[in-house]
C-alpha cells in the first residue's frame, strides 16, 4: 500500500513530466540525429510568409488546415522592419536567426539558423509563381541540416500582406 507521501511525490513527478513535454523536453536533439521538421498550427493572421507541405490542402476559412512548416513575421525594431522565421524542429517551436537571401533566376534562396546549442541551419529554396496584388506564391524545398545530417521537405505557400 502506498504511503501518503508517495502519492504526493508521484503527483509532483507527473506534473514535472507533463511540463517538460509541453516545453519540448519530450524531443531530444543530438548531433547524431537528422533534424525532424514538424508542423506549426498557426491561427494568427500576422504571418508574412506561410509555407506548408506541398501535398497539403489549405482553405482560408478552415483553421484545421492552417498547419505550416515555416512561418515568418515582420516586426518593427528600432524603426526598421525585421523578418523573423519560425519552425517546429525536433518537437520544439524555434525562432530562427535570418542569415541572408540570394536571388536566383527562378526565385530566391533564404538561410536561417536556430539559436542555442546544436544549431540547425535551414535553407529554403523558393521558386516564385505569378505575383498577385497582395502576395506571391512559392513552391520549393526546405532543408534542415545539423552536423552534416539533412532532412528535406517539399513545400508550397506564399509571402505577402
Amino acid at each position: 500500500m502506498a504511503r501518503e507521501g508517495d502519492k504526493g511525490m508521484r503527483g509532483r513527478l507527473a506534473g514535472a513530466i507533463a511540463l517538460a513535454v509541453l516545453l519540448g523536453g519530450g524531443a531530444r536533439a543530438s548531433a547524431e540525429a537528422h533534424p525532424v521538421i514538424g508542423e506549426i498550427v498557426w491561427y494568427q493572421t500576422g504571418a508574412y510568409c506561410t509555407f506548408q507541405r506541398a501535398e497539403q490542402a489549405f482553405t482560408y476559412d478552415d483553421p484545421e488546415t492552417w498547419r505550416f512548416l515555416f512561418i515568418t513575421e515582420l516586426v518593427q525594431e528600432g524603426g526598421i522592419t525585421v523578418e523573423r522565421g519560425y519552425m517546429r524542429l525536433d518537437g520544439v517551436l524555434r525562432e530562427m536567426e535570418f542569415l541572408g537571401r540570394d536571388s536566383t533566376d527562378y526565385g530566391e534562396i533564404r538561410r536561417y539558423r536556430t539559436f542555442g546549442p546544436l544549431p540547425v541551419t535551414v535553407t529554403i529554396d523558393m521558386t516564385s509563381g505569378e505575383s498577385g496584388p497582395e502576395d506571391t506564391p512559392y513552391f520549393g524545398k526546405i532543408v534542415a541540416e545539423r552536423a552534416g545530417l539533412e532532412t528535406e521537405v517539399a513545400f508550397k505557400g506564399d509571402c505577402g500582406v
